[in-house]
């Protein structure tokens, strides 16, 4: 097959007018390794991709903190935890194509009920945005992740019950 393969691009080197030499040939097949490595991320469960991502981060090559490696732990062990919730919720497995703006917001909901303060989730968003960077730049894919443009928080009854005990405060004073 890998002589069908290299019949087919010296035919279409021809067709370009290029000259199918060595590099020409090389650089083709360069090309459709890459097309196809790409195709196939496509439909990689985000899981494995995001666990890959985590092994990067706590390699050798992501060159940073050991404490900023450790925060970023926790942000990657809770956006697993999250996709483990929303695909035993919702019964299919999570692709890369699925993290949108709706599951976007949905995380972030997941996170506010969790308890999670607002700078918080903007974190855990952040690692999402630059996990889909990572994805982008070591994996070829094209999909982009957004950090939602305002973050909706729910405050716990507790936290209810304290503004109304300092509003009844100060509406007295």
């Amino acid at each position: 097959t890998k002589t069908l393969e290299i019949q087919n691009i010296v035919v279409m080197l021809d067709k370009k007018g290029l000259e199918p030499n060595r590099e020409n040939i090389k650089s083709q097949l360069r090309e459709i390794q890459i097309e196809r490595k790409i195709k196939s991320y496509k439909n990689v469960h985000l899981y494995v991709l995001f666990k890959e991502y985590s092994d990067w981060v706590n390699g050798n090559q992501f060159d940073n903190t050991e404490s900023y490696k450790r925060t970023l732990n926790v942000s990657i062990r809770k956006v697993i935890e999250y996709i483990h919730h929303y695909e035993s919720t919702h019964k299919f497995r999570l692709m890369m194509s699925d993290i949108d703006d709706d599951w976007m917001e949905k995380f972030v909901v997941w996170c506010s009920k969790e308890g999670l303060q607002p700078i918080t989730i903007r974190k855990r968003c952040k690692t999402l945005v630059n996990f889909g960077n990572w994805c982008r730049d070591r994996k070829g894919t094209q999909h982009t992740i957004r950090i939602p443009k305002k973050l909706k928080t729910y405050l716990s009854v507790w936290e209810v019950a304290i503004i109304i005990m300092l509003l009844m405060k100060f509406c007295s004073n």
